[in-house]
């Protein structure tokens, strides 16, 4: 993937964490803005529906309703630029967390992960890649809602989230109680040291 395609967002709310990750597909800026927009779409939409979280809200109707959020930016976007909006074609990865309910919910399209490890050291999958699919879903095509990955955890069970970079996931975010950091997968510098 061409270097300058990813965009994060961390946006703290008054009762939210949002941490998010996205690569544009194309090897053009328009594929960054897609990520922008996807994650600027995500983060309103699970700012909004702030019910989300709980247990009543059942995942494949948010999953319905927040690509069809993306697409309608997107859509807005490509009108605007003059472009097809295949141009903005994008994965991502990410979660919100609520600290003061106790909840966080991690979501991914495309080719990365979410993994969370727990107190006791054990690394686990939340959502796992779509490494083994030939052809990447896209977001404007139909069947997309299928490959969206939703999925809620309890806060406190994790010591700490990684979202992990596509096929090589050779970059990583972890997110814990006390901070958020960016660089090289720190599951993968575990394995070199063995």
């Amino acid at each position: 993937m061409r270097k300058g395609s990813k965009v994060i967002k961390i946006k703290y709310e008054e009762d939210s964490i949002f941490v998010g990750a996205a690569w544009g597909r194309k090897r053009t800026r328009w594929g960054r803005k897609g990520a922008r927009l996807t994650l600027e779409a995500i983060s309103d939409y699970l700012k909004k529906g702030a019910g989300v979280h709980r247990e009543e809200a059942y995942l494949d109707e948010v999953k319905c309703d927040l690509l069809r959020l993306i697409r309608k930016r997107l859509y807005q976007q490509a009108l605007k630029d003059g472009k097809e909006i295949k141009e903005y074609e994008c994965s991502f990865e990410g979660v919100v967390i609520w600290p003061g309910k106790n909840k966080f919910i991690c979501f991914n399209f495309g080719d990365g992960a979410v993994l969370g490890k727990t107190d006791q050291g054990h690394i686990g999958s939340l959502l796992l890649s779509e490494k083994r699919i030939r052809k990447l879903p896209q977001l404007t095509m139909d069947g997309a809602v299928s490959a969206v990955g939703l999925k809620r955890g309890v806060w406190s069970a994790y010591h700490e989230l990684y979202i992990l970079e596509g096929r090589q996931e050779r970059w990583a975010m972890s997110v814990s109680e006390d901070k958020i950091e960016e660089g090289e997968n720190p599951l993968l510098l575990s394995i070199k040291a063995c």
